[in-house]
């Protein structure tokens, strides 16, 4: 065979071997950077872990529900947990929360809310469950 036929019957046989031949996977993706692990939560706020104790005075009309003017009332705060209890304490669960960076507090339980501010050893705010409302003051007991 002639040198330009055997080329052109080389480069027949190489496009046919090309045309019958798998196309070639994509490569494969490159994994995605792994993303950054999420910050730790923030320490809990301890600058106002202690007892207090103090009233909880009656600030809405008497009523069924409300019928003491004024309760005793305590709050234990431990690891930036706190927990209220008014009067006796057995007959409601506690009102409870966490203690902001800035001292404010919201409490909740399953039959009322309240909410307050801890300064210079005290705490003061306000509580509400049903339709009585009761003002809450609370001093922070020595140690």
């Amino acid at each position: 065979m002639p040198r330009p036929q055997l080329v052109l019957a080389v480069a027949a046989a190489c496009a046919a071997l090309a045309a019958c031949a798998q196309p070639s996977a994509p490569p494969p993706a490159t994994a995605a950077p792994a993303a950054e692990p999420a910050p730790p939560p923030p320490p809990p706020v301890t600058r106002y872990d202690g007892r207090y104790s103090g009233t909880a005075t009656r600030t809405s009309r008497a009523s069924a529900q409300c019928t003491a003017r004024t309760l005793r009332a305590t709050m234990t705060v431990r690891d930036g947990h706190a927990s209220l209890t008014a009067g006796s304490g057995r007959t409601t669960p506690p009102l409870e929360g966490t203690v902001a960076e800035d001292g404010t507090l919201a409490l909740s339980s399953a039959h009322a809310n309240g909410d307050g501010r801890f300064a210079r050893n005290r705490f003061t705010g306000q509580a509400r469950s049903g339709d009585c409302t009761w003002r809450l003051s609370l001093a922070k007991a020595a140690r």
